[in-house]
């Protein structure tokens, strides 16, 4: 991320960074509890990390949940503050002040609650979550979730006129 945005000189939004945080922790706790589920499940006696002891499963659920609720606060916020300026067009003149400069990527926002939603239900109801990148290439509405994330986006920062 910091990368990109040296490469193109531009500051990177706070908000933003806040997001890719509580995302990695979600993951990443997420990936702990479905790792303990299949090593309970299977009955799995054999010797694993030893760290993973450490992890109460209530204090990895408690971890998950605190993680997805930080993640999607932390999107709104960004999704509050950046919204492309539209400038010189004849609708926007008679428009009220309020509606000027209306904050459309706060549009994208219920996309990434429903991703985070499903995410959960993947952890929770399918037992899975121990392999984050096969879960998004594999399961279907997350896919979907996240290509609809990056064509409303397009759409928001290229398509309003």
């Amino acid at each position: 991320m910091f990368a990109g945005g040296f490469a193109v000189n531009s500051s990177i939004s706070s908000w933003l960074i806040l997001t890719t945080i509580g995302l990695s922790l979600l993951l990443a706790f997420g990936k702990r509890r479905s790792e303990k589920t299949i090593l309970a499940e299977h009955f799995v006696d054999v010797e694993t990390r030893k760290t993973l002891r450490h992890y109460p499963d209530t204090l990895l659920d408690s971890m998950i949940s605190m993680s997805a609720s930080f993640c999607i606060v932390a999107y709104s916020l960004f999704a509050f503050q950046v919204s492309p300026q539209i400038t010189g067009n004849t609708l926007i003149s008679i428009l009220p002040y309020i509606l000027k400069s209306p904050k459309w990527m706060m549009l994208t926002i219920p996309i990434v609650i429903y991703g985070v939603a499903r995410y959960l239900y993947i952890i929770y109801e399918k037992k899975g979550g121990e392999s984050p990148e096969r879960i998004l290439l594999s399961d279907r509405p997350i896919l979907a979730t996240v290509l609809l994330w990056i064509v409303s986006i397009m759409l928001i920062i290229y398509g309003l006129p």
